[in-house]
Order: C-alpha cells, then structure tokens, then sequence
C-alpha cells in the first residue's frame, strides 16, 4: 500500500506541543461558537417565561399600589376580593404561559356566553376573552423577541378588509378634525371626541391580533383546530339545553319569551343565538361531509391515583374485596377503543342542526336565524356544485 506523502520534499513536520494549524485553529473556533450560541439559546428558553412573570409582577405591585394610595382606607379595606382574584389568577397565568395550546383552547372557551363580564371601563365592556387575546399577544411578542418562536402572520386574503377599514378610520379621524363645525364643542361626555376615535381604531385592530394569536400558535399545534371545533359543538349544544329549560320555566312562548327577559342568567341571548348559528352551520357540514369517530376512553391519572389510595378499604369493606377490585381495575383502568361509523355521525350531526335551529327561532333572534339559513344555502351549494 503506497502511503501519501503530504509534507512535501525537504520539510519537516511541525514540532510536537505547538499551535495546530490556522485550519484546525479555525475549525474549534467556529465549533465553540456554534457551543455557546447553543447555550445562549437555551437559556433564553428557560428564563424568557421567568423574566416576563418577574416583569409582569413588577408591573401589577406599582399600579395596583399606586391605585390603591389614591382611594381612602375603607375602600381599600374591601376590596379583599380582588386580592383573592389575583391571588388565583396569577397562578393561572403561569401555567397558560407554559402551555400555549390550553391557553387557546382557554381562549375558546373564554369566547362563549357562558363566561361573565370580567369589568367595565367607563362604556367600554371587558369580557374574558378580550384579555386573554391581550395576554396571549404579549407571551408571543416575547416568545418572538427571544426567539423561542416563530412569528406567522395570517394570509393577505385574509387581513385586507380589516387593514381597509382601519385605514378608513385612521382617514376619517383625521378630516373631522379639519372640517369639525366651528363653535360645536369637540367633547362626548367630557371626554374629547379622539378618544372615541381612537377607541374605534382599536376595536378593529383587535381581530388582527387574535388572527396572529390564533394563527401562530396553531402553526405548531394544528390539531387544536379539531379541538377548538367540537369545543364549539358542545358549547352550542349546551347553549340549546339551557334555551329550552329556560323557555318551559317561565311559561312563555313564540312570541313572548325574547321579549320577557333578553337575558338568561348573566348570558345575552343574543349571544347564545350566535353560538348556536356557530354550532348548526358546523353541524351541517359535518352532517354532508361525515367522518367515522375513533378514540379511547381511560380513566384519568388522578382517579387511578384516588382508586389506589382507597384499595385498602376496598379489601377490608367486605369479603368479595379482592374480586371487586379486580373487575372493577380491569374494566375501568384498561383503555378501551370504540368506534362510531360514518352513517350514525351523520344522523348525530343532523339531529343536533335540527335543535340548535329550532332553538335559534325560539330565541326570535331575527338576523341571527337569518344568517343561519343564509349559511346553510350556501353550504348547500358549494357541498353539491363539487
């Protein structure tokens, strides 16, 4: 086997101990940054959520502190509740901070009438839903920031009617104020009219955000969509129980039970129409478009924990302890699957279309069941143009 000769005639190699070569020399160089670039990374990872809790508390201890140097002591003295709130709230925020995908499925939930108003400010209705949007846009903005997370902003196709109507209203606000009517006070209720505009060009700013809230945490999670999905499906259903209880309790009918009472308990029934519009039109397109149903049922990590800790008892109980335990450990804690054809889902689907639209002409909700056929024609349509 003929060896290479790579020194070349008359030289010697280098000396034993010294510098390697600039290529070598290069190459651990550039392996030691890629190292260190690898650990700052990291521990951007680890220490982003923390930085933010501790900037988050900062934050909340000077404004509640200064709020609360303004209001005399007995107010003060009552307001235990909102320290009880916070007190559960906080942790809460830790753990949709850690996980993401609840914090969107959160967010569904949080969108649905069921939840109450979380506080009003001045005219302004805050509900639930409208703080989680915030919340979660300022734990991506950081995620991008520290490049945890990669930003997706929704399709053009989808964003151009919002960005022209905020350009609209960015237009708008600028030539009132050019051609406001000499001498008419530019106040609504003591507040200067551009609060009110720029009050406006927030409202339609917010559906930009929950499009790139929505979209940048579904990019790594798509499934959620199939759970945000049945999420509204079951909400809707629930939605239509509560509309028929609530009609047969107070008595009325057609053409009284709207105009009795526009609320049940704390939820509009507006709102819970528009729920079940939601719920039918996804039924309907599930009732054309049908899919078996596959899945598992196990019961939860903790009742096994709460079963097990109550085993000795079962023993001592009675004689047939031991039997009992093991019947019920193998048809309980063994996973089951079951399965549902496509035939019975489509009949499911079709009965809960028919409830949640009768439910909707009970409410007599009249642009909501309105929209409701409008939507089913149009399913219609392009289900049997295809």
């Amino acid at each position: 086997m003929q060896v290479t000769n790579s020194l070349g005639k008359g030289t010697f190699p280098p000396p034993g101990g010294g510098a390697p070569p600039s290529d070598i020399a290069s190459q651990i160089k550039q392996q030691r940054t890629y190292y260190q670039r690898i650990h700052f990374k990291r521990s951007l990872s680890f220490w982003w959520s923390r930085i933010l809790l501790i900037v988050l508390a900062v934050i909340i201890a000077v404004t509640l502190g200064y709020v609360y140097s303004l209001f005399p002591l007995a107010i003060v003295l009552t307001s235990y509740k909102y320290v009880v709130v916070g007190a559960i709230a906080f942790p809460l925020i830790v753990f949709l901070i850690r996980r993401l995908d609840i914090a969107l499925l959160s967010l569904a939930i949080s969108a649905t009438p069921f939840l109450p108003q979380a506080f009003t400010l001045k005219s302004i209705q805050v509900f639930p839903c409208i703080l989680m949007v915030v919340l979660l846009f300022c734990i991506l903005l950081v995620q991008v920031s520290f490049h945890v997370r990669k930003a997706f902003l929704p399709s053009l196709w989808v964003l151009w009617p919002y960005m022209g109507m905020i350009a609209l209203a960015l237009i708008s606000t600028i030539m009132v104020q050019f051609t406001w009517t000499h001498g008419v006070p530019k106040k609504i209720n003591n507040n200067p009219i551009y609060y009110d505009e720029i009050l406006g060009i927030g409202v339609y700013f917010f559906p930009v955000l929950t499009y790139m809230v929505v979209t940048t945490i579904l990019s790594y999670w798509e499934k959620l969509i199939q759970w945000i999905i049945n999420t509204f499906q079951f909400a809707g259903f629930v939605a239509v129980i509560i509309t028929f209880i609530e009609f047969r309790r107070v008595g009325g009918n057609i053409s009284t039970f709207r105009f009795a009472d526009p609320h049940i308990f704390w939820m509009s029934l507006r709102a819970i129409a528009q729920l079940m519009v939601l719920g039918a039109i996804t039924s309907y397109v599930r009732f054309i478009y049908p899919m078996p149903w596959r899945g598992r049922t196990r019961l939860p990590g903790f009742l096994q924990k709460l079963f097990l800790v109550t085993l000795p008892f079962s023993f001592a109980s009675s004689a047939f302890g031991v039997m009992g335990v093991r019947v019920f450990f193998r048809r309980i804690f063994a996973t089951r699957e079951f399965y549902i054809s496509a035939g019975k889902m489509r009949t499911l689907y079709a009965i809960l279309t028919i409830l949640q639209a009768v439910a909707i002409i009970v409410t007599l909700q009249n642009s909501w069941w309105i929209e409701l056929g409008i939507g089913l024609v149009i399913v219609t349509i392009i289900a049997f143009s295809k």
